[in-house]
């Protein structure tokens, strides 16, 4: 794990790679705009432009990117919950991201879902797997057979999300 982790640390400058939704992207400094926007959605590798100096820190390179990443996050993260809670005949009352360093989600029983913002670094399958697995909690608070019954119902190759969400961590 020590090992892959250092092959995600990501030096924040121009021109920094970075994980999202299962690509890599560049993060350009960009002080012509006032706010973080995505760029050349055409070409490859996509960029995100970010409204800092060329001379920016680190430390607010990475800051201004991650606010960015969360916001982004809440929006997609938002939209799995609402394509795949009707087809679980679930309702979930509110989203919120977790920085947690342990888990990639949680339900509770008054239908409130936690996701950890960084599973917007990984693949869209894979958060779509963590998704529909707290969305499954609403109906099953367990990880009985009948809960990854459901969880199947949706996702017939969840075993292989899962191994690969775990090959993120």
């Amino acid at each position: 794990r020590q090992k892959q982790m250092r092959h995600t640390i990501i030096e924040w400058r121009d021109g920094a790679s970075l994980p999202f939704l299962g690509e890599q992207w560049v993060v350009r400094l960009d002080p012509e705009h006032q706010s973080p926007h995505i760029s050349d959605l055409g070409t490859a590798p996509k960029c995100l432009q970010v409204p800092l100096s060329l001379h920016a820190q680190p430390g607010q390179i990475r800051d201004a990117v991650q606010a960015w990443l969360m916001r982004f996050a809440h929006q997609v993260f938002t939209a799995r919950l609402d394509r795949y809670a009707p087809e679980l005949g679930v309702t979930y009352t509110v989203l919120r991201l977790s920085s947690a360093n342990t888990r990639w989600g949680s339900a509770d029983v008054k239908g409130q879902i936690r996701l950890n913002w960084r599973l917007i670094h990984g693949p869209l399958s894979a958060l779509d797997y963590v998704v529909v697995h707290e969305l499954s909690h609403l109906r099953e608070m367990n990880h009985s057979p009948k809960f990854w019954g459901t969880v199947a119902s949706v996702l017939p190759d969840y075993a292989g999300e899962r191994r690969r969400l775990n090959a993120l961590q």
